[in-house]
C-alpha cells in the first residue's frame, strides 16, 4: 500500500499534473491521533499543545511557528519529525513516523495548510471536580442540640461539628478578656484601663454589640486591617534590589487605610486597585488606588535591561493577582502548564496580556495651595516668554549682526596675533616628574608619576591679560601618540589655578574646550573641586588628537604686562598616569566680544570662506542676544521662574500609579518563561476553569478583567477573602493554605460554613465590616480560651 501511494505521487509528478493537497481530516488527522495525541491531547497538553482537531491545532501551543502555511521547513510540526539539531525529534520513542506520513504532512503545509487559516481556534473548555472550582453552595445552618449558644448561623455550623466529635463548647470568656480580644483583633491596640472598666461595668444587654460597633468605627480599624492588605499588596517604601532607593507610594497606603475605614465595598475596593484609571472620569483617589500593582520591585542598577525588569513586573502582577484574589499558584504556569491545577501556560500569558498594556507614571498630588502656586507661576512664565518674543519683534539687531560680522572678519585675520606663546621661565612638578622643552615652546613630560601637579612660572607678555590657553598635544614619543599618557590617550585636568608671584589668586570665570567627554566638562577644571576634572575620552578616530582648553579671566581683574605669574595644573585619577604628555601655554588679550563666542563656534567661523550663510548669521544673532543686557534680564527672569517651578515640583507629593497605554503591546508566550524566546502571540483572556466573560467581551482590558474577577459567579474570590478574615481572627483559616486553594492545598475544615460566609459576603454587597461583625458577634468567637483537660487529651 505504501509503495502504491508513492508510485501514484511519482507518476503524477512526472506527468506534470496538478496534485490535490492532502486532506487534513482524512489523511493528516489520523496520523496525529495515532501517534501524537497521547502527549498532545485534551487531557495531556505537553508544551500547551493539543492536536486532536484542526481547531485545536489552530489554538497552537507555546510556539508561534507550529504551522507556517506554505513553509514546511519553518513549521515546527514538520521539523520535529526529522533529525533536526535545533528541536527534539517526535515522537520521543524510537519509533518515528513513516517517511510517507512525514511526506504527507510536508505536502499539506507546503500546499498552504488548507483549512488552517480559516478554522477558528478551539474554545478551551476546562473542567475540574476540585471543590474550590465549584459554585458557592449556601446551605441553611443546622440545628445543634445546644441551640441556646447559637447567636448566628456560624455557631450552628461549629456546634454541629463539635457535637459530631463529642466535644462540649467552651463557655463565653469574661468581659475583660473579650474587650482585650476585640480591641487587638479589630484595632491592633490594647484597650485602656478606663475602657476595660467601663465595659466590665456595662449592664446593658447589647453592651458587647455596642463595643463592636464602636471599634469598627475607630480610625485605627483601617490601620489594623489595612496592614494585612498591604502585606498581600507587597507594599514597600523602597524599590528593592541592591540600590533599594526610596519611592513615593505612601498615598496608596493611606488610600487602603481610608478604604477600610469608610467600608468601601470589597468588590469596588478591588476594581479600583486593579483598574481605577479605566473607570469613567476616575477620581484622584481611584488613580492612587492603582498603586496596588506598582508595588513591584524596581531595579535601578546600571547596565540592566529595562525591558527584562518591566516584563518581570508584569509577571509579578499576574502571579500576585492569582494569589491574592483567587488563592491559586498561578505563578507555576509561567514556564510550563501547571502540573496540578487546570491552568495552562497559555492562560498565564493571556492574563499577562491583560496587564501588559500599562504605563507606569507618577501622579502629582499637589495641595490646594501648591496648585494655586503652580497656576500663578505658569502664568508668570508664559508672560515672561511672551515678553522675550515681543522684545525680539521690537528690537532690530540686523545692524548689530552686520557689525559683528565686520568685527569677526578683522578678528579672523588677527586671531593668530591674539595669542602669544609663552616662554615659561620655569617648569617644575610637585613630584619627581621632569620636562623637556621643544622648539615650538611646547613641553614634553618625562618620568611621570601617577598623580602630579605641573607648576609653570612665567611673565605676562600682553597688556590686560584675558585668557589662558592650554594645549594638550600629541607626540611620536608618547605611547599611541597621546596626548595623555594613558593607553587610550586620555588625561584628567582636575584643577587649574593662577596666581601672582606674591600668591594673590586670579579668578577664572569661564572655561571652554574643543572637546569634553560626558561628565568631564571643561568647567570642572576650575570649579574648586579636585575630584572633578576636564577629560577628553572621545573614542573612535578622535581618540588621539590635539586638544585645547581656554580659561577666561575675570574682567574685573587687571593684569598688566610684565606681571610675574604661576599656573598650576593638578592631575590625579586612579592608579594610572592620567597626565598630559605634551603641553603648550598661550595667552591673549582678545576682545571680550570675541571670547564670549563659544570656542567651537569661533573655530567654525574662522574656517569659513564666506559670512553670508544663514547658519552663521543665526549663530551670530543668537550670540548677540546672549550679550544683550535687556534680553539677558528677560532670560534671567525666565530662569528664575523655571527654578521656582522646579523647586515647587520637588515639594509636591507623588504616588506611583498605573495607566492604560494608548498603543497596545503585542504579547507573546515566553518559552520556558524566558522573555527573549518569543512563542505564540496571545490575546487577553481569563482562566477557562472559572466562569466565562460576558458575551460582549472577547479580549478583556484590566477593568473588564477586574469585574470578571469580582463577579458573583466566581467561586474563589469570596471564599479566599472570608477565609483570610477568619484566619486573622482565629489564627488559622478554614483552608490552612490561605494562598493555595488548588489541588495541592489543604481541604477546608468546615466547607459548608466557608461557603455560607462567602455567600453572606456576596449577599451583603461585599460589606467587610458587616462580615467581620458577624464573626465576632458569634459565640464561637466569644468562647473562653482557657485550657481544658479534655481538649488537651484530644489535641496535645
Amino acid at each position: 500500500m505504501r509503495f502504491l501511494c508513492l508510485l501514484v505521487i511519482s507518476v503524477h509528478t512526472s506527468q506534470g499534473l496538478a496534485i490535490a493537497p492532502p486532506d487534513f481530516d482524512s489523511q493528516i488527522q489520523p496520523i496525529l491521533n495515532d501517534r501524537c495525541t497521547a502527549c498532545h491531547g485534551e487531557s495531556e497538553r505537553n508544551s500547551g499543545l493539543a492536536l486532536q482537531s484542526l481547531s485545536h491545532l489552530k489554538l497552537g501551543g507555546d510556539r508561534s511557528d507550529l504551522v507556517v502555511p506554505g513553509k514546511s521547513t519553518e513549521s515546527l510540526l514538520y521539523r520535529v519529525l526529522l533529525k533536526d539539531e535545533d528541536v527534539a525529534r517526535m515522537p520521543l520513542d524510537d519509533d518515528p513516523l513513516a517517511p510517507e506520513q512525514i511526506e504527507l504532512i510536508k505536502q499539506w503545509i507546503d500546499a498552504g495548510a488548507p483549512g488552517f487559516k480559516e478554522t477558528p481556534a478551539a474554545k478551551r473548555i476546562v473542567k475540574s471536580d476540585h471543590w474550590s472550582f465549584q459554585p458557592i453552595r449556601r446551605v441553611p445552618g443546622p440545628t445543634p442540640a445546644r441551640d441556646d449558644l447559637v447567636r448566628n448561623p456560624i455557631d450552628a455550623f461549629v456546634l454541629q461539628s463539635l457535637e459530631e466529635q463529642g466535644i462540649e463548647p467552651s463557655p463565653e470568656a469574661d468581659r475583660a478578656t473579650l474587650i482585650r480580644r476585640l480591641s487587638l483583633d479589630l484595632l491592633g491596640l490594647l484597650p485602656t484601663p478606663e475602657e476595660t472598666e467601663q465595659f466590665v461595668a456595662d449592664a446593658r444587654p447589647d453592651a458587647y454589640e455596642q463595643l463592636v460597633d464602636r471599634l469598627l468605627t475607630s480610625p485605627h480599624f483601617g490601620e489594623r486591617w489595612g496592614r494585612h492588605w498591604l502585606d498581600a499588596a507587597r507594599y514597600a517604601d523602597s524599590n528593592g534590589y541592591t540600590i533599594d532607593g526610596a519611592r513615593s507610594i505612601w498615598p496608596y497606603r493611606d488610600w487602603v487605610v481610608d478604604a477600610f475605614n469608610r467600608n468601601l465595598p470589597f468588590d469596588q475596593f478591588v476594581i479600583e486597585q486593579l483598574a481605577g484609571d479605566l473607570l469613567p472620569n476616575p477620581t484622584r483617589e481611584q488613580l492612587i488606588a492603582t498603586g496596588f500593582h506598582r508595588n513591584t520591585l524596581i531595579n535601578e542598577e546600571g547596565g540592566t535591561d529595562k525591558e527584562q525588569f518591566r516584563v518581570e513586573a508584569v509577571v509579578d502582577r499576574v502571579s500576585t493577582t492569582g494569589t491574592v484574589f483567587l488563592g491559586l499558584t498561578v505563578a507555576c504556569a509561567q514556564c510550563h502548564t501547571h502540573k496540578y491545577d487546570p491552568i495552562t501556560q497559555r492562560e498565564f500569558y493571556e492574563m499577562f496580556a491583560v496587564f501588559n498594556q500599562c504605563d507606569e507614571p507618577n501622579l502629582d498630588l499637589p495641595t490646594p495651595e501648591q496648585e494655586q502656586q503652580k497656576t500663578a507661576l505658569a502664568k508668570q512664565l508664559a508672560a515672561a516668554k511672551q515678553a522675550i518674543k515681543d522684545y525680539e519683534t521690537e528690537t532690530n539687531i540686523v545692524d548689530s549682526t552686520e557689525q559683528i560680522l565686520e568685527k569677526f572678519t578683522g578678528w579672523k585675520q588677527e586671531r593668530e596675533g591674539f595669542w602669544a606663546k609663552l616662554s615659561l621661565t620655569k617648569v617644575s612638578a610637585v613630584g619627581q616628574t621632569r620636562f623637556e622643552k621643544l622648539i615650538d615652546e611646547s613641553w614634553l613630560v618625562k618620568n611621570p608619576e601617577n598623580h602630579e601637579t605641573y607648576i609653570l612660572d612665567w611673565i605676562s607678555p600682553v597688556e590686560n591679560l584675558r585668557v589662558v590657553r592650554i594645549e594638550a598635544l600629541t607626540h611620536e614619543s608618547i605611547k599611541n601618540k597621546g596626548p595623555g599618557l594613558t593607553e587610550h590617550g586620555n588625561f584628567t585636568l582636575n584643577e587649574v589655578t593662577l596666581e601672582t608671584a606674591d600668591g594673590t589668586p586670579i579668578k577664572f570665570v569661564r572655561a571652554q574646550a574643543d572637546h569634553s567627554q560626558p561628565g568631564g566638562e571643561a568647567e570642572k577644571s576650575i570649579d574648586g573641586d579636585p575630584k572633578t576634572f576636564w577629560a577628553i575620552n572621545a573614542g573612535g578616530d578622535n581618540q588621539h588628537s590635539d586638544r585645547e582648553i581656554q580659561l577666561i579671566i575675570d574682567p574685573a581683574q587687571s593684569i598688566p604686562t610684565g606681571t610675574k605669574l604661576r599656573l598650576k595644573l593638578q592631575q590625579a585619577y586612579g592608579n594610572s598616569p592620567y597626565l598630559i604628555g605634551r603641553f603648550r601655554v598661550s595667552v591673549s588679550s582678545a576682545p571680550e566680544e570675541y571670547l564670549h563666542i563659544p570656542l567651537l563656534t569661533r573655530r567654525t567661523w574662522e574656517q569659513a570662506e564666506k559670512w553670508d550663510d544663514e547658519k552663521f548669521t543665526a549663530e551670530i544673532k543668537s550670540h548677540l542676544q546672549k550679550l544683550d543686557p535687556a534680553r539677558k534680564q528677560l532670560e534671567d527672569a525666565i530662569a528664575k521662574l523655571d527654578a521656582e517651578i522646579k523647586s515647587l515640583n520637588a515639594q509636591i507629593t507623588r504616588s506611583m500609579i498605573l495607566r492604560e497605554q494608548s498603543t497596545p503591546r503585542e504579547t507573546y508566550m515566553h518559552i520556558r518563561g524566558d522573555f527573549l524566546r518569543k512563542g505564540s502571540v496571545v490575546k487577553p483572556d481569563v482562566l477557562a476553569v472559572l466562569h466565562d466573560l460576558p458575551s460582549d467581551v472577547t479580549e478583556p482590558n484590566r477593568l473588564q478583567f477586574a469585574r470578571w474577577l469580582m463577579s458573583p459567579e466566581n467561586p474563589l474570590t469570596a471564599r479566599v477573602t472570608v477565609n483570610r478574615f477568619w484566619q486573622r481572627l482565629f489564627g488559622l483559616g478554614f483552608v490552612e493554605t490561605e494562598n493555595d486553594f488548588g489541588t495541592q492545598g489543604e481541604q477546608p475544615t468546615h466547607p459548608e460554613l466557608l461557603d455560607w460566609l462567602a455567600s453572606e459576603f456576596l449577599q451583603n454587597g461585599w460589606n467587610v465590616k458587616q462580615t467581620l461583625k458577624q464573626i465576632v458577634m458569634s459565640h464561637t468567637y466569644r468562647q473562653s480560651s482557657h485550657q481544658r483537660e479534655d481538649l488537651l487529651e484530644r489535641d496535645p
